[in-house]
């Protein structure tokens, strides 16, 4: 059985530079952004920064924006990617949009192995 990772966080700047430590390697890896939450929210420049940082880290970011989205592309996404980033924001929100679409973020039985989601709730869950 392989052990699935969870990493919450509430300022993912701050803590960016340490998941090295537990994530051997990010290159070559894609991580599904789920910046959900954030669009009910005044953001500013921070949907842009945790991008940017993980970009920087060798992450291709591949964004899904649940609201916008179909049942059908929101499992294939999730299904494609090795991570999951979960942005912060107001929760009710995204549980809102996944119930509209049909859609769940589960990383159970996912096709690549090992997985991690990484969430940043900014304080708000």
């Amino acid at each position: 059985m392989t052990m699935k990772r969870l990493l919450l966080v509430s300022m993912f700047e701050k803590i960016s530079h340490r998941l090295q430590e537990i994530e051997l390697e990010f290159h070559n890896k894609t991580v599904t952004y789920i910046p959900t939450a954030s669009l009910v929210e005044d953001t500013g420049d921070w949907i842009s920064l945790e991008k940017m940082h993980l970009q920087r880290m060798g992450l291709a970011v591949d964004e899904l924006d649940i609201s916008k989205s179909s049942y059908e592309t929101i499992q294939q996404t999730l299904q494609k990617n090795d991570l999951i980033y979960i942005a912060g924001g107001n929760t009710f929100f995204l549980l809102q949009e996944l119930k509209r679409t049909g859609g769940s973020i589960d990383c159970r039985g996912r096709s690549t192995g090992e997985s991690s989601i990484l969430e940043n709730p900014r304080g708000r869950l």
